[in-house]
């Protein structure tokens, strides 16, 4: 886990209108967003601070669009500052289509959890768009902390692939996977098809599958994806909550839809053993 690169970065910050209203995963009910006072950032405006935690753990972080704002999808970035060091960094797309509700891990005795929205391209200069961030309470876990970050070179996925992290024995916590839907032909196309997808690409269509999480003894964690053409990026986090035993394979199935990019860098563990 560590800042998103500045070519990951354009990909998103370059986002497109949507083609269609399609309904996305990533978007919870309303009464299932973390509630408090919430920040209220400006599309295009600076990085805030939302959060201060410290240990190891994560937070939920809910995203809700102001019911004024003018762009159908903003890229928002999502990072982890621990000790001076990265510790996660996230991007995904925020739609006029619901909130939407990360979890956020954290590892440090001083972190702040930062996010920055952008405006999805020149054509909306001038126009508002704002999200309202807020956040629950940390979730925190005891031991020996314990970050990794992925290593395997951002891959496109039409089937089946799997990746291996390293972890320690007895390794529990979050397992923060960074996708990108090969969905789009213009806007972001370019830096899509740098990032692997090549010919993958297809126009307005999202992607579906589900990944699995093992120690080579058993599925330890398993969850589905579902990236709208919208959403074009996602980063989904499960749950390793019992020790594993050795270190973590990512088994991830395409299933429907267009090739999903299974990014290396953004992709990481956080948690204790």
């Amino acid at each position: 886990m560590r800042s998103a690169a500045p070519s990951e970065e354009i990909d998103a910050a370059s986002g497109e209108e949507p083609a269609s209203a399609a309904a996305e995963p990533m978007v919870v009910a309303v009464e299932d967003v973390p509630q408090g006072d919430g920040t209220t950032l400006q599309a295009g405006g600076a990085t805030a601070t939302v959060a201060t935690v410290s240990g190891t753990g994560s937070v939920d972080l809910g995203f809700t669009r102001t019911s004024s704002s003018s762009a159908p999808n903003l890229p928002t970035y999502v990072s982890t500052i621990c000790d001076g060091a990265s510790v996660y960094s996230g991007a995904f797309n925020t739609t006029t289509q619901g909130p939407v509700v990360q979890d956020v891990p954290y590892s440090g005795t001083n972190c702040v959890i930062k996010v920055r929205v952008a405006q999805p391209s020149d054509r909306w200069t001038g126009t508002s768009s704002s999200v309202v961030v807020t956040h629950d309470e940390p979730d925190s876990q005891s031991g020996t902390p314990y970050v990794e970050q992925a290593e395997w070179t951002t891959t496109a996925v039409d089937g089946e692939d799997s990746f291996t992290i390293d972890v320690p024995a007895g390794f529990t916590g979050t397992v923060s996977l960074k996708l990108t839907a090969c969905s789009s032909q213009g806007g972001t196309s370019d830096q899509t098809r740098k990032h692997a997808c090549g010919d993958l690409v297809q126009k307005g269509i999202g992607s579906e599958g589900s990944f699995t999480v093992s120690d080579g003894q058993q599925v330890l964690a398993e969850t589905g994806f579902d990236i709208t053409a919208e959403t074009h990026h996602d980063m989904v986090t499960v749950d390793v909550e019992e020790p594993a035993a050795d270190d973590l394979t990512i088994s991830v199935e395409q299933t429907d839809g267009s090739a999903v990019l299974v990014h290396g860098p953004g992709t990481s563990v956080v948690g204790t053993h």
